[in-house]
């Protein structure tokens, strides 16, 4: 027995200049950087977004990115959120037979 399976949870994401040339690319882990993103509006919940939006620029320099804006920032955080969301009520990415969340039962061999 075979399946074949798509890691949907990385995405390709291209910066490109304002003629369409790519200056960037980097695929990345949705999860993860969702995750990374939700600590730091965990951790800028009740200060000024300018601030939030720096601290993730910050982290995009950590995963490589160039400098950014804080309104590309902004609609990267919203495109991520949206994708995640998305992924999430996929019924194809529903829990594997073998997964500890799957309350399928697994034949045995």
């Amino acid at each position: 027995m075979s399946f074949d399976i798509t890691d949907e949870g990385m995405e390709t994401l291209r910066l490109k200049d304002d003629e369409g040339k790519v200056i960037f690319e980097k695929t990345f882990d949705l999860w993860d950087v969702n995750n990374h993103i939700y600590d730091l509006q965990q951790k800028f919940k009740n200060r000024p977004a300018h601030e939030y939006h720096a601290a993730v620029v910050e982290y995009l320099k950590t995963l490589g990115f160039p400098p950014v804006s804080h309104r590309f920032a902004d609609a990267l955080i919203g495109r991520i959120t949206a994708r995640v969301q998305e992924l999430k009520n996929d019924p194809a990415g529903e829990s594997l037979p073998n997964s500890p969340d799957s309350t399928e039962s697994t034949p045995s061999a």
